[in-house]
């Protein structure tokens, strides 16, 4: 957690709060966390999949800190992995090369691979603006 918060831009109170929120409210469910390769652990974490449940991917930045080669890896093992059970990607990405003053939330299921614009979103979590 402190590693987290050190990630904040320091003048930025109101998204330190918002980590301490989000930490508060995860150690009362505190999830199963996977280090790792994202590129390396994906395919393992997504073959132990429980039958007849959903699962749901969630991705804000990674991907943009891979190389073009692992960004492809990801997503090609998200498409693999749909074919074989229901899948959702939530991810955050810019809805048009032409817009630059806020970012988009996507979902994208499998199978089918269909993906929707959900919501309009500052790039650092300051509003979101729901369009469904």
């Amino acid at each position: 957690m402190l590693l987290l918060k050190s990630f904040v831009w320091p003048d930025q109170a109101w998204r330190l709060e918002q980590l301490d929120r989000a930490i508060a409210s995860l150690r009362v469910d505190p999830p199963q966390i996977v280090d790792g390769d994202v590129i390396e652990e994906l395919p393992r974490v997504l073959a132990a999949r429980r039958e007849g449940a959903i699962t749901v991917v969630f991705e804000t930045a990674v991907l943009g800190y891979l190389p073009d080669k692992g960004s492809r890896r990801v997503l090609e093992t998200l498409e693999d992995a749909g074919l074989e059970r229901p899948l959702a990607l939530i991810s955050t990405q810019r809805p048009a090369t032409d817009v630059h003053d806020y970012w988009g939330l996507f979902l994208t299921t499998w199978p089918g691979g269909e993906r929707e614009l959900l919501a309009h979103a500052d790039f650092h979590g300051a509003w979101l603006e729901w369009l469904v």
